[in-house]
């Protein structure tokens, strides 16, 4: 088995699709397997969003949403290179 890439990003907000762009301009450089985004700031998403900030290879994700305009976290993983045994939210944390 081969280790895998992982980025953590605290990136205040991805709200706005400009910081989306830059969001997934940095994972696609970077050829990390699995994302862990804090500080999103986002309430919901859905499978366009997801693929606008992590692209199409990220196909699972676990989140927490933000309450109003603060927290949310994200962790996305490419299922063909990570398998997650189990995944865990919490009032604060997200654990995969």
């Amino acid at each position: 088995m081969n280790p895998s890439s992982i980025l953590f990003w605290n990136v205040r907000g991805l709200n706005m699709m400009a910081r989306r762009s830059v969001v997934k301009d940095v994972i696609l450089s970077s050829r990390v397997d699995i994302v862990c985004l804090q500080e999103t700031k986002v309430a919901a998403i859905n499978h366009f969003f997801l693929c606008s900030v992590f692209g199409s290879d990220f196909d699972k994700f676990v989140m927490l949403p933000a309450i109003g305009s603060s927290g949310g976290i994200i962790i996305a993983w490419k299922s063909v290179v990570v398998q997650a045994i189990s995944s865990r939210v919490d009032s604060f944390s997200v654990s995969v």
